[in-house]
């Protein structure tokens, strides 16, 4: 479901890891003799290792373990198309890459024909025991909004699975599988809305835990694996998820009648903690990698005195936020026109710096997207609107409260929406209210455009 912040696994408490996963995918390939191997993307971020090698890393892992199909994450966008090409390039004539409902411009430009190349939109049609498997996939339509994928786009996913399992079944397809990067709210939705040609969705995105009994090491399940959706004609669709981080292998035994039904199903997710021997293969790759990684990441770049939290950066101010707005504000002082506030998504940030020498590895691993500021000049009515975005609950039931520098922003959020933020402007030392009309000079990080 995404790459592990555990690919190493020194620790005997660590878990996880490429190497195990090779392990299990390896074994229940053996066990079966018709299988199928999904990866519902976010194969990009997690760990440093990605901070440093990018796409080369997953590329490198992933053409190993040779999935059968794959569907794109929103993270595999977080270094634009520019980023996302080469490891499409790289698993090219290894594992076929399906995104139905991806909207990709008519433009003449290389990348652009470079992408339409590499990913199907197309449902993928493979053979298994002699069987016909269709294979749609999708991904969250408003990824557009999370990540960079300018100026690509896509489509609704329930729309799109509907009209791609019906062409499926014209063809004379009967068994067909959704691979889905959009969350288990939504692959719920394409069950019960688009699901009456469909029969199975492997899932990601959300990071949840489906499992039948008590979840190993107190991990909370949210439904049973799989999620059965009962559908009229005693057809049923079932919805599969392995949680996140590589710490579960997904593992779904279905049987099907004559007539492309499911008449039968069984399976847990694998659970990856140290029992699971490392693959020897894959483990020895691991380790060399490790080597360049940590000539890479132990240069010393700083130091805190404080604790730089981040734990409580979407809800409040943070130590790690205001370090990073302050910097950015300090990085422009000396411009002929330096601008007047800094404005971070709380998103950019992942663990928190210790008091001690920071080295270039910990200051990735604490902000691991794009870093770097971009200039805008915008009306106080815009920065009013994206302070309150902030202070209102998203989709996902969570505040995205906005670092900031420059300004003082006092929120009530007891208050309707819309009209939670007071907000001040450092003006020649002090701080006066800000002014709807009048135009701000601001920094942003790329999640804020």
């Amino acid at each position: 479901n995404s790459s592990t912040p555990c690919i190493v696994g020194e620790s005997q408490y660590c878990m996880a890891g490429i190497a195990r996963l090779a392990t299990t995918i390896n074994r229940l390939k053996k066990e079966s003799r018709n299988h199928l191997v999904l990866n519902a993307g976010d194969v990009f971020q997690g760990t440093i290792w990605y901070n440093l090698m990018k796409w080369n890393v997953s590329q490198f892992f992933m053409k190993k373990i040779a999935a059968d199909a794959m569907t794109l994450g929103n993270h595999e966008f977080d270094d634009g198309v520019t980023g996302l090409l080469p490891f499409l390039k790289a698993i090219k004539g290894v594992t076929p890459v399906v995104v139905s409902n991806i909207q990709i411009p008519k433009i003449n430009s290389k990348e652009i024909n470079d992408l339409n190349s590499l990913v199907q939109r197309r449902p993928l049609k493979v053979t298994v025991g002699g069987q016909v498997i269709g294979i749609i996939g999708v991904i969250y339509n408003e990824t557009n909004k999370i990540t960079y994928s300018d100026p690509v786009t896509f489509k609704n996913s329930v729309d799109t699975v509907r009209k791609q399992a019906k062409r499926l079944k014209n063809d004379g397809v009967d068994k067909i599988i959704v691979l889905s990067h959009c969350g288990i709210l939504e692959d719920k939705r394409i069950a019960e809305q688009a699901g009456a040609d469909i029969d199975i969705i492997v899932g990601g995105h959300s990071h949840t835990l489906l499992y039948n009994e008590i979840p190993p090491n107190n991990h909370a399940a949210f439904d049973t694996y799989p999620i059965v959706v009962n559908l009229k004609n005693n057809h049923k669709v079932l919805i599969v998820q392995a949680f996140c981080h590589g710490k579960f292998v997904g593992n779904l035994d279905v049987t099907f009648d004559s007539k492309g039904e499911i008449v039968a199903h069984k399976g847990v997710p694998v659970y990856q903690d140290s029992c699971v021997e490392k693959d020897a293969t894959f483990d020895k790759y691991v380790q060399e990698i490790k080597k360049e990684i940590e000539e890479k990441s132990s240069a010393k770049i700083g130091e805190t005195e404080l604790v730089l939290d981040h734990e409580k950066c979407r809800e409040q101010e943070c130590k790690l936020g205001s370090a990073l707005a302050d910097a950015y504000l300090w990085y422009y002082k000396d411009d002929s026109k330096p601008p007047q506030l800094a404005m971070i998504h709380p998103g950019n940030f992942r663990t928190s710096l210790i008091p001690r020498e920071i080295t270039r590895g910990q200051l990735l691993s604490a902000m691991p997207f794009r870093a770097g500021g971009n200039r805008l000049t915008i009306s106080g009515s815009v920065i009013k609107q994206a302070l309150e975005t902030g202070a209102t609950l998203s989709k996902r039931c969570r505040y995205n409260v906005v670092q900031v520098a420059g300004i003082k922003v006092s929120i009530d959020f007891a208050k309707e929406k819309g009209s939670r933020t007071t907000i001040k402007v450092k003006v020649g030392g002090k701080y006066n209210p800000l002014e709807m009309t009048k135009n701000y000079t601001v920094i942003v990080n790329a999640y804020m455009l």
